[in-house]
């Protein structure tokens, strides 16, 4: 059967599909920003009907990790348009890149998100001049969609093959490549790997990735994966570390999170400053709601992963994949010999 990369059933309402965390301190009376499965697909539907797309389109997204880019993922999905997302600390050579690889029919930019002194949408005006169509969003619009009620409309169909999105590599190996993910097998293999790595708890699991849309991860585990589950996804916008390195941890700790993935870059930067790592090992995460933790992007050695097992949440597992090439995940299992992993198919 052809069907695009996922479908919110109305079945799952009442589960929270979003929560934006709005502060840099985070604390347990802190306002946060929610959408419910219900929501979530009213502000969909609106959102596709003010794109006006067809499909086929590519659409180039410049805007903050949070409810509104988003909404515009999962609309652009539904309406089988490719886009690819980019972050909001790149550098204009690899915006620039990005664009011209893609050449975009629509750029989405955010018009209050700010980088430099400069927001999201000044920034894609002045880099890519009138190179057609654009649109705005801003804090906000995903409760607007929401509040809508748009007419329902089925996702359109397609093949598994037909193009979702585009992921571009880091060019720490060269010039960036735009990797292209499929609906079908990409799909399917997220969730997949949700039920079969997180053992995903539909209507219960609260899963923390540490990243952005602009990368694999966060699209498989921000957006679809938690979505094709039916869990609630957290969504920090801004700085992950913030001032003292642990933003991520009382964040955690303050959405009740159970499910956490994240690079080793964040266990490796607790363990390396004495004070740092007194403090994370203070807030007691692993007598908090989180019940599993997952590394990705890179292997790492036994040592971070006994300690992250100790002082974060067990059990940490040790699973990665070829970030940004592939959206198959590897789950590693180390051992005093060697390191063996397999494919999750």
């Amino acid at each position: 059967k052809q069907k695009t990369a996922y479908e919110i059933r109305l079945s799952l309402v009442g589960s929270e599909m979003c929560i934006r965390d709005r502060y840099e301190a985070v604390s347990a009376e802190d306002e946060r920003d929610r959408l419910t499965r219900a929501e979530l697909l009213a502000a969909v539907l609106a959102c596709r009907g003010a794109l006006d797309l067809t499909p086929a389109s590519r659409v180039y997204l410049h805007a903050s990790t949070g409810l509104e880019q988003a909404v515009v993922c999962h609309a652009l999905a539904r309406a089988a348009a490719c886009y690819t997302c980019t972050a909001l600390d790149a550098t204009d050579e690899a915006l620039a890149h990005r664009f011209r690889e893609l050449r975009p029919d629509l750029v989405v930019a955010a018009s209050d998100a700010v980088t430099r002194g400069e927001a999201a949408a000044a920034r894609c005006a002045r880099l890519f001049g009138d190179a057609g169509p654009r649109f705005a969003v801003r804090r906000g619009d995903a409760k607007a969609w929401a509040a809508r009620r748009a007419p329902y409309a089925p996702p359109v169909a397609v093949g598994d093959a037909a193009a979702l999105m585009v992921v571009f590599t880091s060019g720490s190996t060269g010039r960036p490549k735009g990797l292209v993910h499929g609906h079908g097998g990409y799909g399917a293999c997220v969730a997949r790997t949700m039920d079969y790595v997180f053992a995903a708890r539909a209507g219960h699991d609260r899963v923390l990735t540490l990243g952005t849309f602009a990368w694999i991860t966060g699209q498989s585990y921000m957006l679809y994966g938690p979505a094709l589950a039916g869990c609630a996804s957290i969504l920090v916008e801004g700085s992950l570390l913030g001032g003292d390195g642990l933003r991520w941890a009382r964040v955690a700790l303050t959405t009740k999170a159970t499910i956490l993935k994240c690079a080793a870059a964040f266990v490796r930067q607790a363990m390396a400053d004495p004070e740092r790592r007194a403090a994370l090992v203070k807030l007691d995460l692993p007598r908090s709601s989180l019940r599993m933790g997952t590394f990705c992007a890179e292997p790492l050695s036994a040592d971070v992963q006994r300690w992250a097992a100790r002082h974060v949440v067990a059990p940490f597992v040790n699973s990665y994949w070829a970030t940004a090439v592939s959206y198959t995940h590897l789950r590693a299992h180390e051992t005093k010999a060697n390191l063996v992993c397999r494919l999750l198919l």
